[in-house]
């Protein structure tokens, strides 16, 4: 990679809308060809809304990763 390290730390809502493909994860699939990336899953709302119910907060943060695979994002190119 030609390019030094990307690393976006957004925390990302537990379900996938289009805004959020054509905001960010449009522009992270195309980086990821050109930077070494490291994408952060972050749930903000388990420390608040979600803080009683780890198993939610489980399937939330896997239902984000499933997203960005079904997007285009590559393991083999981008550290989850």
């Amino acid at each position: 990679m030609k390019n030094p390290p990307f690393s976006p730390a957004i925390g990302q809502p537990a379900r996938f809308t289009w805004d959020i493909y054509v905001g960010s994860l449009k522009n992270r699939v195309r980086l990821q060809e050109t930077h070494r990336q490291f994408l952060l899953l972050a749930d903000a709302q388990a420390l608040t809304d979600n803080a009683h119910d780890p198993e939610r907060v489980r399937r939330n943060v896997l239902e984000v990763a499933l997203d960005y695979l079904a997007v285009g994002i590559d393991p083999e190119k981008t550290t989850i």
